[in-house]
């Protein structure tokens, strides 16, 4: 073994470590002014009104979904009891149904079922992002939100889906867990100041938005993720569904006392803490720069590989003076010929120390979803890019010399395994 590359990988400063200290330091380590100082900024960075951060992405989409009344059961998965005084407004639905895309991780979809809904996969285009030319045909009288995931980091046609979500009367949550820093389309440069209005995350599109701070992420926060929304009620939702389904004030009950406090929904302990906040504000300061990098190096690879009949390029690639589109690129993701046998360039790159990833499997292939409603599913789209996909390293720690070791031995990997 050469070297040793990961294909993601964490970028921790001195700045960071200060900041976690000087949490260590106070006298909160959750729920402190450190976890609302971390949703201001959020909000400031991609011009919503409203942020909800979380311990995990997932937890996110789980509070999102929630908020949205997705699900005929309660959220631990348990019928409801038909209690004629309970009116909470999500309760004693239909069953309902997400749909989302089998290009993503399991989460997108996992989320939904933690709620007891159905979800339903739409097909996906060339850069496996939700096929807004097929969607409708998916849509049924069950569907509730459409769930489009910013594949790699590039926006999702949102306002086709926002607009065929209106005739539908369905809800939308975009999974931007691949695209903070990104904005939708050419109209803004991600990461940039002053084009907050452009921002993936606003919500120009959707009711809600989510992202991930996993490390590999374009800003780590240990763990941790966040909502964000323009709409008030959606948020104190999200809140509520984050700490227990506890709530402090407009209770149903006399109050017995200022220690009064009520369970009004079936809640989580979804609570980000106040050292995963402090990370997450400040290497959120760093989010220009850092996407700037991954731009750089989604740049050398297209440049590299351009012309190669063995690879191809993301579709953002085609011109490498289109890179500036918009894209987040938390992951560069090639496709191979058809006469090239994966598996082989994989284990050849792999013995060579570079790790290279093949991100996702389809969602409804997994034996979980084989069992519950899948069996015979197929797109057909979405499973060609699965046989052909492999995704490079792009990280902010990669050097020039890395990005050139990675190239050669793609291409030699290549060259082995035809």
């Amino acid at each position: 073994m050469d070297k040793k590359i990961r294909y993601g990988e964490h970028n921790v400063q001195p700045d960071d470590v200060e900041r976690v200290v000087k949490v260590l330091n106070s006298n909160y380590l959750t729920q402190g002014p450190v976890v609302e100082e971390f949703e201001r900024e959020i909000c400031k960075t991609v011009g919503a009104k409203y942020a909800v951060v979380f311990s995990s992405g997932t937890a996110a989409l789980h509070a999102a979904y929630f908020a949205l009344g997705l699900g005929n059961v309660d959220s631990c998965g348990d019928d409801h009891d038909h209690d004629h005084d309970h009116d909470h407004d999500h309760d004693h639905q239909q069953h309902k149904t997400l749909l989302t895309t089998p290009i993503t991780f399991a989460a997108t979809a996992n989320a939904a079922r933690y709620l007891g809904a159905d979800v339903e996969f739409c097909d996906v285009d060339t850069n496996a992002n939700m096929d807004i030319h097929t969607l409708e045909k998916y849509i049924t009288p069950q569907t509730a939100i459409i769930a489009p995931v910013h594949y790699a980091g590039l926006a999702c046609g949102m306002p086709e889906i926002a607009e065929i979500a209106k005739r539908y009367s369905l809800g939308v949550v975009e999974d931007a867990s691949h695209a903070l820093g990104g904005s939708y389309g050419n109209a803004g440069n991600a990461g940039n100041a002053g084009v907050a209005e452009n921002m993936v995350g606003n919500c120009k599109y959707s009711d809600i938005t989510t992202f991930s701070f996993h490390p590999i992420k374009h800003i780590a926060a240990g763990e941790g993720g966040a909502a964000t929304t323009n709409n008030q009620h959606l948020y104190e939702k999200m809140k509520l569904f984050r700490n227990h389904g506890i709530q402090k004030e407009n209770f149903v009950n006399q109050p017995h006392g200022a220690h009064y406090m009520e369970m009004v929904e079936l809640g989580y302990n979804y609570r980000m803490s106040e050292l995963h906040a402090a990370l997450g504000v400040s290497q959120l300061g760093r989010l220009q720069k850092n996407m700037e990098s991954r731009r750089s190096i989604a740049e050398f690879y297209a440049r590299a590989l351009m012309g190669n009949p063995m690879v191809t390029l993301p579709t953002s690639c085609t011109h490498t003076d289109n890179l500036n589109n918009g894209h987040a690129w938390h992951l560069f993701p090639i496709t191979l010929h058809s006469s090239i046998s994966r598996e082989r360039v994989v284990n050849y790159m792999h013995a060579r120390g570079v790790g290279v990833q093949v991100l996702y499997i389809p969602v409804y292939m997994h034996p979980y979803y084989r069992k519950h409603g899948h069996k015979s599913t197929t797109r057909p789209v979405a499973e060609k890019f699965y046989a052909r996909s492999l995704t490079l390293p792009i990280h902010t720690n990669l050097s020039q010399d890395d990005l050139v070791f990675i190239v050669e031995t793609l291409v030699e990997g290549i060259g082995h395994s035809s």
